[in-house]
């Protein structure tokens, strides 16, 4: 019988050092619902805006979590030898998700993931990440989503995150190995959220994100083109107005590692360099990749080398 490598916090870094040596109101136009998901379309609805304000003083464009959130199915069948788990919330909605165990893992990880897939249709992605990072992996979908009940709600998002964190510390791989969270899109404003009251306690090792926001009104600037801006009146739905992750941001003490890709229209990376201004931590890194867009950052070919270089210091092996 062939025995499980074990792999040391040596491995690790040697895996780093070989791959790096590879490579006013007279009419109003109400657009009822802006999708914050994607980046061209935006600027093509806002192109027809503009051309409707010759007949119109004034254009309101309503802004709500419909543009964001959006609850999936899930689409495609998970592996029976994958452990599949269940976390029932404060309010008795039961989420579901899956977590993929790695023999002798030198991490566990949080996973928080985006707003257009449910963490089924995520398996191929964490099972490159369980085996690349020599991870755990505890993935969780949001209300809604997959086989999770309730629908999703910010405060609902941001309470189940917490729970979602703390069923991690509870298992007993986290006695062998540091605990850090990994938010993406969506995810990323719920990972900031219980990073900022985690990284207040002993749990939390390290903070990653990607292809993050800050808030709203700053995605709306960004992405609202000039010659536009005089014509154009927005008004966003109060709950969606309250999500800020630079005021939470500077709470965050741990580690932290931010990236994003300079050809994401999504999140444009500018926002991930006004987090990285705000952040803290004592040690904080901003990694750019520039052909990286909003979903295509794990194939850019330095992705999984920044990753570990940045979790070896925190390992205990």
């Amino acid at each position: 019988m062939s025995k499980t490598k074990i792999v040391t916090r040596n491995d690790f870094a040697n895996e780093v050092s070989t791959a790096s040596k590879k490579n006013s109101d007279q009419r109003k136009v109400t657009v009822k619902e802006v999708n914050l998901s994607y980046g061209k379309s935006l600027v093509l609805l806002l192109l027809l805006v503009v051309l409707s304000a010759s007949l119109s003083a004034c254009i309101t464009v309503n802004v709500n979590n419909s543009g964001i959130i959006h609850p999936k199915p899930a689409q495609a069948k998970v592996d029976a030898s994958i452990e599949r788990v269940s976390i029932t919330a404060k309010d008795g909605t039961v989420l579901h998700g899956y977590f993929l165990a790695k023999p002798n893992a030198v991490v566990n990880v949080v996973w928080f993931g985006a707003s257009k897939v449910a963490v089924e249709d995520s398996i191929p992605f964490l099972v490159q990440y369980r085996d690349t990072m020599h991870a755990n992996i505890l993935a969780m979908n949001f209300r809604g989503y997959g086989e999770s009940g309730g629908n999703p709600d910010w405060d609902d998002l941001f309470s189940d995150g917490l729970q979602v964190f703390e069923t991690m510390r509870m298992r007993p791989e986290a006695n062998d190995a540091p605990i850090v969270i990994h938010g993406f899109s969506l995810g990323s404003f719920v990972g900031v959220k219980v990073a900022s009251q985690e990284s207040q306690t002993s749990g939390l090792a390290a903070f990653m994100i990607q292809g993050s926001g800050t808030n709203v009104n700053e995605w709306i600037d960004s992405r609202t083109p000039w010659y536009a801006k005089p014509f154009l009146r927005f008004n966003v739905d109060p709950k969606l107005a309250k999500l800020d992750s630079l005021q939470v941001f500077p709470k965050i003490s741990v580690p932290t590692l931010i990236m994003s890709g300079e050809q994401d229209e999504q999140a444009p990376y500018v926002m991930s360099q006004h987090l990285y201004k705000v952040s803290t931590a004592q040690r904080k890194q901003l990694k750019l990749f520039p052909n990286g867009t909003h979903e295509n950052l794990e194939q850019q070919s330095d992705y999984w080398e920044t990753l570990k270089l940045f979790l070896v210091p925190i390992l205990k092996h």
